[in-house]
């Protein structure tokens, strides 16, 4: 007569590099507590667009360790810092809500969200979306990953491009402070 055999339930864990652990935890945050949207008309789309090209500049003058740019979002506004460790360089670039026909920020960390991000792929997908009303907002990608998506429409055509980013703590925002003026 036949044996049966009963075999005990395992559990299988994937694994994952690192950092896509931490584009998981970072989009697992954007669900619970954060939210961003901002629609950016054409004047405003130019000021923005110069204001990255800028950050862009000093950034590519630095030398090339330890650079990191970091977009802060709160009710107060749009802010950019920029921070090259090996040359103790430091920028800073507030945006004023009042630019934007909408604009929208919710967090629980006193009401703000960090986000790091490549001030190179921004200034690309500002680029792209040239001259039209561009709508902004913090969005997941089919992986889960953070984005930053803009978004604009000429006749029928929707044209989406993602920045990638990462949620940072807000603990962490102290290193991005903007620098002290004497």
């Amino acid at each position: 007569s036949p044996r049966s055999v009963r075999l005990a339930p395992t559990r299988t864990r994937a694994i994952m590099p690192p950092n896509a652990q931490s584009h998981l935890e970072s989009a697992r945050k954007i669900d619970r507590v954060m939210r961003f949207r901002a629609a950016v008309p054409k004047d405003a789309h130019a000021l923005l667009l110069q204001v990255t090209q800028q950050l862009r500049r000093v950034e590519l003058t630095s030398s090339g360790v330890g650079r990191r740019c970091v977009l802060r979002l709160s009710k107060a506004g749009l802010s950019f810092g920029l921070v090259c460790a090996a040359d103790d360089c430091r920028a800073w670039a507030d945006l004023d809500p009042a630019l934007f026909e909408a604009y929208m920020v919710e967090s629980r960390c006193r009401g703000e969200v960090l986000l790091r991000l490549s001030l190179k792929q921004l200034v690309r997908a500002l680029q792209k979306h040239s001259g039209d009303t561009i709508q902004l907002r913090l969005a997941k990608n089919a992986a889960g990953a953070p984005q930053l998506r803009l978004a604009s429409q000429k006749r029928s055509v929707v044209l989406r491009t993602d920045v990638p980013v990462k949620v940072m703590r807000s603990s962490d925002a102290g290193a991005y402070a903007p620098p002290a003026l004497a």
